[in-house]
């Protein structure tokens, strides 16, 4: 009887007191989505990619100005731009 009443005043004063460990940090909060661009957006005539309209690989032919995701697709543009161009 002694051991219970023993072990039951361990148990009270671990749960008034705790372990002395402190508790681990809180997980950092998730970072907010990214907001939606609002920047007007123009197809790459190559690949259809969107790119913004103020993209600075960019080349005009006849009354149109096209915007180019990469160099790559500038570069097909120039050796054809009857091919891309609509």
């Amino acid at each position: 009887m002694k051991t219970l009443t023993t072990l039951l005043l361990a148990a009270a004063l671990f749960a008034a007191v705790g372990c002395g460990k402190t508790p681990p940090p809180a997980a950092p909060a998730p970072a907010p989505a990214p907001a939606a661009s609002t920047a007007a957006k123009e197809k790459d005539p190559v690949c259809g990619m969107d790119v913004a309209a103020n993209a600075p690989l960019s080349m005009k032919e006849g009354a149109k100005t096209y915007h180019f995701c990469s160099q790559g697709c500038l570069d097909k543009f120039k050796a054809d731009p009857k091919k891309y161009a609509k």
